[in-house]
């Protein structure tokens, strides 16, 4: 499910407030796009097997609108994860 207007405007403003992201480390231009889905990185145990459904990051996709850099930003670090799951 996408996120809503009211949430994207949450996580941009917790980068927002913490500086990020700055210029693309790739092309130099400042025309972010913030995704309109949450991205979940599974994780596992170093050697230990994929499990579907197993512990999992959230985060949110920012994308270069310029050369397509995608940067990953976690939602529970940047501190809107527990608002987010009560929208």
């Amino acid at each position: 499910m996408p996120l809503s207007q009211q949430q994207r405007q949450m996580v941009i403003e917790a980068l927002q407030k913490r500086n990020l992201p700055g210029s693309c480390q790739v092309c130099k231009h400042n025309s972010w796009v913030l995704d309109e889905h949450i991205t979940y990185i599974s994780l596992s145990e170093p050697g230990g097997p994929f499990t579907i459904g197993g512990p999992s990051m959230p985060c949110v996709p920012l994308v270069c609108g310029n050369c397509g850099n995608t940067l990953l930003f976690n939602l529970v670090v940047l501190g809107v994860w527990e608002t987010l799951l009560k929208k």
